[in-house]
């Protein structure tokens, strides 16, 4: 129930709102005899002159505003609030015989504004007026009482909204649920706007057929009075019903005799106007007998669907009871008395009359599509799914589809959806047209075609360099993208990377390391000398493969140290550019690792003047600097000026490449990897060692809380720490984590964890670092490697880290590279495949909550800090 069933006002007037008077109506009100133990609320609007009471039953509003209250000697009219139009005013017992134009002079004369429109009720004496602007109804209720309109006193009411409209002009032939399900379609956009199918209430009139339609929300009825209508192939008239006005719903023309007693009540049932007229049709007698007769119409394949999709026969049956009605392979046959066949005959006929046509062209590829059942079938399945009631025909010979409907936003809809279902794409190899040659090709083909079966296309373009995907809307996306990925793993692509030298001389093992990473997206890197004499190095794989293989070539090649050294003294000039001295740079190549190379000054500048000389004489050049060739291209007398002024360049260039040189030295830095600072400059050094550390030294203090930090209470007494120094092992692991970082950028790949070990293992783990040979001999579980625990708790038991002699326990504090972990087995002995061509980097026994890590290369592991401790005996 709304609240305005249940609110009730009063008009106290806009000058009676003193606060002594709005305190007597709370205390009325307030009283239990008038409604008070069921209030709610009271609000006063001062400006218009009301009290508003609201109550918790519909039922105690009902009785508060069905009787005068009288406060203070003043007699005030409750009346129960409803929703109701700002801009209109029903006038009531207006007398019998009052022209239009009296009725317009009343209205401006009471509201200030002319009508905009006059509506009679079927009760002429009860009329709707429609204003241009909202009204105040209790200040022209006032004038209403002292203005008389045609000799008499006329009442005036508010004008509740409705959410009904009125449909009328409907044929024969349209049933209650037909009508219901045309603006349940229409309205299926609108939240709230469908069809209160309860309230439905056929129409019986004189003139012609209708029936009420209620909505659910009254913002859809201005929506649906906006526009025309038509329902299966009939326009309809479409007007807002006013219940005050009277069941036919008003007129803008005033009836000649105003009707006398209570308006006639819609009736329960629906009466259909009887057609008279009709046009004979040809049709074919197959038998008469007595008063019943055969009669078949033939009729085209598309029009019978059409009909059957409507349900047409079903209805003519419905309201013939005595007539037959079947659908036949040539038309609709009907069987009864000539009078009912003729007027079945008729409304087929009118029917037919009122269907809308169009047609959809198709292009070469779509007529093939079309062919197949399952794309028809969708199609079909679509219109279904969408309720309109349209049917379409293929014309083979024309290449065209004939969509025929019973209305015109039916037809709309279907041809969009018949273009919308079928969808053609362009997908393009990227100038590699051997791919469709290729047997991964065929083998996808195959299998899409398989996948879809009747609603796909793949046809490749003449010049084999792209495939036109036709297929139905629900396929064409996923197989289109399902192409272009494959498009990108199977094309590959050529590019020269520019770099030093060096890389390729020296780093060739580097080089095979990124191919080896870069295999899944089928990198290959090999040397070359590309056409500008320039070296490089040729790389060729997929697209991403590509860009990989660049990145890491360009990180690789910033590694590289270059420096330059100019030389002007003529005679070390000359002996540089002579051949023994290149025998010597190449000797010194080979013994120091470096490139040593020839510089002479950038002639840049002079290729850019070159040019600008061609530009100012009209002569085009082509410069081939493999070769070492220019060539003029242009009239006599142009040539002729641009070759003399660019003699004079390469004079100047050639007695410079002999008055000055730069040597140019490329190599690696000694190490890429700076020892830590704390190893001091003397144990820097050696190549390996270790020492002791002090226990006031705040590396000590450090080392020693982070092993009593995952003891968890463990009696444990700390008898010495040493820092291990290996400059070797040092190097090799922070080189496998530079590696690790640049493969895994974004994840934390180092950890620092334990290894608990006896003592006779102590020093080769030092010196040799992690070799397995060394490790592994408790722990297989999770695979055949080194194992490091998260806890040094778990290290420090007596199968892990075993007392000496001395009683002695010995646990390494330990750098390790995890990476992209993997949960370990028994028998793993190398690491599988993470993604193609890169393995995971560790093993674990548990990826959500890790107790131990497993690597399998030695260089994964650093030993920090050995920690020697002794455990009380228990």
């Amino acid at each position: 129930m709304s609240d305005s069933s249940t609110t009730v006002e009063l008009n106290i007037g806009r000058k009676n709102h003193e606060q002594p008077f709005i305190d007597a109506i709370h205390d009325y009100f307030s009283n239990a005899e008038n409604g008070g133990k069921h209030l709610q609320d009271i609000c006063t609007l001062e400006d218009q002159g009301l009290v508003r009471l609201k109550y918790t039953k519909v039922e105690v509003a009902k009785q508060v505003s069905s009787r005068e209250h009288k406060i203070r000697g003043r007699s005030l009219h409750a009346k129960l609030l409803i929703p109701a139009y700002p801009d209109k005013l029903l006038l009531k017992s207006v007398p019998e015989g009052v022209p239009a134009e009296k009725i317009t002079k009343y209205i401006k004369a009471v509201t200030g504004s002319e009508p905009k429109e006059i509506l009679y009720g079927d009760d002429a004496r009860n009329i709707v007026v429609t204003l241009d602007e909202e009204l105040d109804f209790y200040l022209v209720e006032e004038k209403c009482r002292k203005k008389k309109l045609g000799g008499a006193h006329i009442s005036v009411e508010k004008v509740p909204i409705s959410k009904c409209i009125l449909v009328e002009n409907l044929p024969c032939s349209m049933s209650k649920e037909r009508v219901v399900r045309y603006f349940d379609i229409q309205l299926r956009h609108v939240t709230g706007g469908v069809v209160d199918t309860s309230k439905v209430v056929p129409l019986r009139k004189t003139e012609s057929n209708g029936c009420y339609i209620y909505f659910k929300n009254q913002a859809v009825v201005e929506e649906v009075l906006s526009k025309d209508h038509v329902i299966t192939g009939y326009p309809v008239k479409v007007k807002l019903y006013l219940p005050c006005l009277g069941p036919m719903g008003g007129s803008s023309q005033s009836p000649e005799q105003p009707l006398s007693g209570s308006p006639r009540p819609a009736t329960a049932s629906i009466v259909w106007k009887q057609i008279r007229e009709y046009r004979p049709l040809s049709a074919t007698k197959e038998r008469a007998n007595g008063e019943k007769q055969k009669v078949v119409e033939t009729l085209t394949p598309i029009h019978l669907r059409l009909l059957v999709t409507g349900s047409i026969p079903e209805e003519i049956s419905r309201r013939h009871k005595d007539l037959l009605v079947k659908i036949k392979q040539q038309g609709i046959s009907f069987c009864g008395s000539p009078e009912r066949t003729k007027e079945a005959l008729a409304e087929i006929q009118q029917l037919l009359g009122f269907l809308k046509t169009d047609t959809v062209r198709l292009s070469d590829s779509q007529k093939q599509l079309i062919r197949n059942p399952e794309t028809l079938n969708y199609i079909e399945k679509k219109m279904k799914e969408r309720e309109r009631l349209a049917e379409f025909e293929i014309d083979p010979e024309g290449g065209v589809l004939e969509v025929c409907a019973f209305s015109q936003p039916d037809l709309l809809s279907a041809v969009k959806t018949i273009r919308a279902s079928m969808v053609e794409r362009l997908v393009f190899f990227d100038d590699d047209a051997s791919i469709l040659q290729s047997a991964e090709w065929q083998r996808l083909n195959k299998k899409l075609l398989t996948s879809h079966s009747g609603k796909l296309l793949l046809l490749p373009t003449d010049n084999k360099k792209q495939v036109r995907v036709v297929g139905t809307d629900d396929v064409v996306h996923d197989v289109t993208e399902e192409i272009k990925a494959f498009t990108e793993e199977n094309t590959l692509y050529f590019e020269t990377v520019h770099c030093r030298k060096f890389v390729e001389r020296f780093l060739q093992g580097e080089v095979e390391s990124i191919e080896k990473e870069l295999k899944h997206h089928r990198v290959q890197i090999f040397s070359c000398l590309n056409h500008q004499g320039e070296d490089g190095l040729n790389v060729q794989g997929t697209r991403q493969g590509l860009e990989l293989a660049k990145e890491k070539l360009k990180k690789l090649d910033e590694k590289v140290l270059c420096h330059t050294e100019p030389v002007i003294d003529q005679k070390k000039v000359r002996f540089l550019n002579s051949r023994l001295c290149r025998q010597v740079l190449d000797q010194l190549e080979d013994k120091f690792r470096c490139i040593i190379s020839l510089e002479p000054e950038n002639t840049g500048v002079q290729e850019k003047e070159i040019r600008e000389i061609c530009t100012n004489n009209g002569v085009e050049m082509e410069l081939d600097k493999a070769r070492g060739q220019l060539t003029l291209n242009g009239d006599v007398s142009g040539v002729s000026e641009a070759r003399e002024q660019i003699d004079d360049i390469l004079h100047n260039v050639m007695r410079q490449r002999l008055d000055y040189v730069e040597i140019k030295i490329e190599k690696m830095p000694k190490s890429t990897t700076s020892l830590p600072d704390t190893w001091g400059r003397h144990s820097k050094n050696q190549l390996v060692g270790r020492v002791q550390l002090r226990p006031s030294d705040e590396e000590f203090k450090r080392v020693e809380a982070s092993f009593r930090a995952t003891l968890h209470g463990k009696p444990a007494t700390v008898s010495k720490i040493e820092r291990v120094q290996n400059r070797i092992r040092y190097q090799q692991y922070m080189t496998e984590k530079e590696r690790l970082d640049l493969q895994n950028s974004g994840i934390q790949n180092e950890r620092t964890l334990w290894h608990g070990t006896p003592a006779e293992a102590v020093d080769g783990i030092i010196r040799y670092g992690f070799n397995r040979s060394y490790c592994g001999k408790n722990a297989k579980k999770f695979g055949e490697g080194v194992y490091f625990a998260v806890e040094s708790s778990y290290s420090a038991f007596n199968i892990y880290s075993p007392p000496d002699k001395n009683d002695n326990r010995h646990i390494f504090q330990c750098k390790v590279l995890v990476g992209h972990p993997t949960v370990g087995t028994e028998t793993m002995k190398v690491l599988p495949e993470r993604i193609p061509g890169i393995l995971y980097d560790s093993a674990t026994d548990s990826l959500q909550k890790p107790d131990m890590f497993v690597i399998f290369s030695d260089n994964q592991a650093y030993p920090e800090y050995l920690i020697t401790f002794k455990v009380p005996i228990t």
